[in-house]
């Protein structure tokens, strides 16, 4: 293959990319990276091509390898903030990864403070993370940059309907309805804020301009059909204001949730209720209405805490993880949301097959979470993730050390049951003696089985 040939298809490549055939632009930008040398294609060029590349290569669902290339790109060009922003999307977007998709906006940002996609992008991201103030801050910011930019305009709105400022969600998204008025989920979402504030008869005129907004309107509603009843129907039935609880999931004990104070949330208990019993359907259903009624940051956090639970039931362990980290920030104090984040991370490793910068970001994260959950109440679950973290780093001695501090707190806390309560951080904390000796004995289990693995035990050692 000659020079003008290779040159060829870094056009073709670029031509393949403006028409949406991501799959041929892959192919391209691999041969081009592949002979680079002949052209003598090297800085910048180069850096172009691993960026195309990766842009295509997350078109066809290969978020890692785009992840790779968009690492080369900024390593080739450290001053292109695009590589961050790309890799900042699939983070939010793809993996629910939300402190790495920061991370990378931060960079992006930080190379180019006048980017409106990245201010609104992290906006989102902060929302989504229940960073509200944060997110406010960041939309701000890129609608100074672009007072007409229709995604930003979108997300400030959906951010006062969460605040429960329905009048000026709707002056936003009237303003965003204005830039694109064919934006039909748009529209829906100024019905939802009309609807709020009880102006239904104007929220119905909205919708009746577009068929789409009517039909993604009733898509989310649980009416039926619009021939029999009307739209106005679906107006009343789409809020939760309007909603009833079933009579077949009436509350007919409180339901123990993990919480420094206690849950109100009628919608929150039944979210859990039906979560312990692994009807999972209903379990999204009340957690989407709680969280339109929860006002503080200890039920958010319960909130986030019951979906990540969701997720992880539902082999979701990134959403599950992006779900706990939103947890945390509602609320710090709680050290059974950490150690859960660090178990997750640990699980993910398990399970998944990551890129080794990211096993190594895990790792590291699952470390300080595990550290955060031991200085705020100090139990032995956290002291069994560091066993394995270190475990998995070769760190032997250390693990060793941890694996030790986990098994005798578990032991002495079984041996002084009546008396005495070691773990306090454990979710165990305040529940019958047969709950914590059952959790004590797991406790024991899994750091006997750490230390079977560090060659400290024997296989025949057991648990009484």
């Amino acid at each position: 293959m000659n020079a003008d040939s290779l040159f060829k298809k870094f056009m073709a490549a670029e031509k393949s990319l403006s028409k949406g055939d991501w799959r041929k632009a892959a192919k391209l930008c691999s041969t081009v990276i592949d002979n680079a040398d002949l052209i003598g294609l090297a800085g910048e060029e180069l850096a172009a091509c691993y960026l195309n590349r990766g842009f295509a290569l997350r078109k066809i669902g290969r978020q890692h390898e785009s992840l790779q290339d968009y690492e080369k790109a900024s390593q080739l060009n450290p001053r292109n903030f695009k590589p961050h922003l790309n890799a900042a999307l699939i983070y939010a977007q793809d993996f629910n990864m939300y402190y790495q998709a920061l991370e990378e906006f931060n960079k992006a940002i930080a190379l180019n403070p006048t980017c409106v996609e990245a201010f609104s992008s992290r906006g989102l991201t902060k929302l989504l993370s229940g960073d509200i103030d944060g997110a406010e801050a960041d939309l701000m910011t890129a609608l100074s940059l672009d007072h007409n930019n229709p995604n930003a305009l979108c997300n400030l709105g959906n951010l006062y309907l969460q605040r429960r400022d329905p009048k000026k969600a709707a002056e936003i998204y009237k303003q965003a309805l204005g830039v694109n008025p064919s934006d039909y989920e748009i529209r829906v979402n100024l019905a939802i804020a009309l609807t709020q504030m009880g102006s239904e008869g104007d929220a119905e005129s909205v919708l009746r301009e577009d068929s789409k907004a009517i039909q993604l309107w009733e898509a989310k509603s649980s009416a039926p059909v619009r021939k029999r009843i009307g739209l106005k129907y679906f107006l009343r039935h789409f809020l939760p204001k309007y909603k009833k609880l079933p009579h077949d999931h009436k509350i007919k004990q409180k339901i123990p949730i993990t919480s420094i104070k206690p849950v109100k949330s009628e919608y929150l208990l039944l979210a859990q209720q039906s979560l312990d019993s692994n009807d999972i359907k209903n379990a999204h259903r009340y957690l989407g209405l709680a969280k339109q009624e929860i006002c503080d940051d200890n039920e958010r956090a319960v909130g986030f805490r019951i979906e990540s639970d969701i997720l992880r039931k539902e082999n979701n362990l990134r959403g599950s993880i992006a779900a706990l980290e939103s947890a945390v920030k509602s609320d710090p104090n709680q050290p059974t949301y950490w150690n859960t984040l660090s178990a997750r991370r640990l699980l993910l490793i398990n399970e998944s097959v990551l890129l080794p910068s990211e096993k190594q970001f895990m790792l590291s994260q699952s470390e300080k979470e595990s550290l955060k959950a031991i200085s705020l109440n100090d139990y032995a679950r956290p002291h069994q993730n560091l066993a394995l973290i270190y475990l998995e780093r070769g760190i032997l001695d250390r693990a060793k050390e941890q694996a030790v501090l986990a098994y005798e707190m578990a032991e002495k806390q079984i041996n002084r049951m009546a008396d005495t309560i070691i773990c306090k951080g454990c979710q165990a904390y305040g529940k019958d003696g047969l709950i914590i000796r059952t959790q004590c004995q797991e406790c024991l289990r899994k750091a006997s089985e750490t230390l079977r693995d560090l060659e400290l035990f024997s296989d025949s050692y057991v648990v009484d």
